[in-house]
């Protein structure tokens, strides 16, 4: 396979044989007439590349990357041809498509997807999504294939960004901010696929009241990764069942933060008793802080596990309805609801192992190893290192070495790409760097407290400053050690010039 470069020589949007210039749809065109090459299409940096006639088609095996010449990214904008044709691109089941600084804006199209419908393969690296949105459930981006979107960016739109169903999609090193969707969430994956958001943000979105942020359901599997999501309205995490019948999908919270949200911090049931969840929620060495209503929700057959994990600053911490809940080694205190009554844990939970539950009014299971109606003295929601924000422990802290190491979870997303996923975590929830156990256990909660390391120094003084030499008194000098003294001192190499010898002139 070659690469073939082509570079568009025009804006207009024509496929009428180069007459007037090289169109973006005629280099396409090209690509999806030889299967058997790579094509590379360069668009002139900063223009605006306006789609008269409708989407753009990956097809019969194209491979096509289309990249800017320079650092503005060119605008690739749909004109509002047709309700049907408003879009960017279509990628079919054998197509692949990679955008590179590349801003999409202005799709509207009604179906699916308003921006790109992928059926084969996509990848979005540097590329922006800007006010775009269907007016009934159609998604930013439709994937029934494999996307992969990094170092991305989606902005005011209007419908949901990101809709994977019964496909892959893989995010990572980006950020959604301000999108709404009165009919869904803002990333959304349904049926047998898996969606892995590593590194990215999720602020000031607004997805219908009964979605979430991040909407997992109908057997997909959901992993959240290193990211936050903060400040939007309504609920951070929906893990659910669909109408339809029970389903087993799992979402795995790690190493995040959800914090501030106007809803709950994570959903996780089913859509009622008569169809109930099998599904699983996992959070592990992560921070839910702030949030409007319960940082977590459970109920109707669903199952949660929280491990070394914080939940505080809620109107709830945990609200346990007709399902299961395991909680080790957390924090779940400070949370105050609207009357300023401090309600941390509600229903029956499967504890006993090491949490610290500022107030376990309203609850069962708590006892025996756990630290009951005590104050874990936490520090605000801020910067102690690492990717998302943390409560770090004050120096007083009860949870401070008062875990149970057999507790921590497995590296079950290896963390440390050692390609060992059976060892206990190695990090705290703010990655390398920060050791997961220090000292004789493991904190509570998703900080770990570091050991201080001091620095020996060791100064140096004579006295008298001057003596007459093979005279009285000696040169006195004097070694003096400050900082850690906790391990022994190597040699300290010092010299004396002129002629004075020891002894005799100094000691």
């Amino acid at each position: 396979m070659a690469v073939i470069n082509l570079t568009v020589t025009t804006t207009a949007d024509e496929l009428n044989g180069g007459q007037n210039g090289l169109s973006l749809r005629e280099a396409i065109d090209r690509a999806n007439n030889d299967s058997t090459n790579e094509y590379v299409i360069t668009l002139n940096s900063g223009s605006t590349y306006r789609l008269t006639a409708g989407f753009l088609e990956i097809e019969n095996g194209a491979d096509v990357t289309i990249q800017s010449s320079g650092d503005q990214p060119p605008i690739i904008e749909a004109a509002g041809v047709s309700i049907t044709d408003d879009s960017h691109f279509y990628i079919n089941d054998s197509g692949f498509l990679e955008t590179i600084n590349i801003t999409m804006t202005g799709a509207t199209d009604t179906a699916n997807g308003s921006s790109i419908i992928n059926s084969g393969l996509l990848f979005l690296a540097d590329t922006t999504f800007l006010n775009n949105g269907g007016t009934s459930a159609g998604a930013v981006v439709y994937n029934l294939g494999t996307t992969l979107v990094g170092n991305s960016t989606f902005q005011n739109n209007s419908s949901t960004a990101i809709e994977s169903n019964n496909s892959n999609l893989i995010i990572f090193d980006s950020t959604f901010d301000n999108n709404r969707d009165s009919l869904g969430g803002i990333v959304q994956a349904y049926g047998e696929g898996q969606v892995y958001i590593d590194g990215s943000t999720f602020t000031n979105n607004d997805p219908d009241s009964s979605d979430g942020v991040v909407d997992i359901g109908d057997d997909a599997i959901g992993i959240i990764y290193e990211s936050t999501i903060k400040n939007n309205f309504g609920t951070g995490v929906l893990n659910s069942s669909p109408f339809s019948g029970p389903s087993d999908n799992q979402v795995f919270v790690l190493n995040s933060t959800i914090s501030n949200n106007t809803g709950w911090g994570i959903i996780s049931e089913g859509i009622s008793q008569r169809v109930p969840s099998v599904g699983e929620s996992y959070v592990v060495n992560s921070t839910i802080s702030g949030n409007g209503e319960a940082g977590i929700g459970n109920g109707n057959g669903a199952t949660v596990f929280v491990s070394n994990s914080t939940i505080t600053n809620n109107i709830i911490g945990i609200r346990n309805g007709s399902g299961t809940v395991e909680i080790d080694n957390s924090i779940v205190a400070n949370n105050r609801n609207n009357e300023d009554v401090i309600e941390d844990v509600i229903g029956a939970f499967d504890a006993n192992k090491n949490n610290l539950i500022g107030n376990t009014a309203n609850s069962t299971g708590f006892g025996g190893t756990d630290l009951v109606n005590v104050n874990p003295r936490l520090g605000p929601l801020q910067d102690n290192g690492g990717p998302t924000f943390t409560h770090a422990l004050l120096s007083d802290s009860p949870a401070i070495n008062a875990g149970n190491n057999s507790f921590v979870a497995n590296d079950f997303n290896d963390i440390d790409f050692d390609n060992n996923t059976s060892e206990r975590l190695p990090y705290d929830q703010r990655g390398e760097g920060f050791n997961r156990i220090v000292g004789s256990a493991v904190d509570i909660g998703a900080y770990e407290v570091q050991e201080q390391t001091q620095t020996t120094t060791v100064t140096v003084q004579v006295s008298p400053t001057s003596v007459t030499e093979n005279g009285t008194p000696n040169l006195v000098y004097t070694f003096t050690r400050t900082g850690s003294t906790t391990s022994a001192l190597s040699n300290v190499n010092f010299g004396v010039g002129g002629a004075a010898t020891f002894s005799s002139d100094y000691t």
